[in-house]
């Protein structure tokens, strides 16, 4: 079973190291060419963006 698929406890939340690995095959899984480096960056900068579309954008 791909990594994206696996569920997590709420309790169990993914390190940032874990995260970063994971979301590269989640993107593949969805069958997108998308700039996992870029979104990774906007992800750990959310609360500072002035929105999310730069975010939905991130499209290799």
């Amino acid at each position: 079973m791909p990594a994206c698929l696996m569920m997590r406890d709420i309790g169990d939340p993914l390190s940032d190291g874990h995260f970063e690995a994971k979301l590269p095959d989640c993107a593949r899984l969805g069958g997108r060419d998308w700039d996992i480096n870029r979104i990774i960056d906007q992800v750990w900068r959310l609360d500072t963006l002035a929105d999310v579309s730069t975010l939905m954008r991130a499209r290799g």
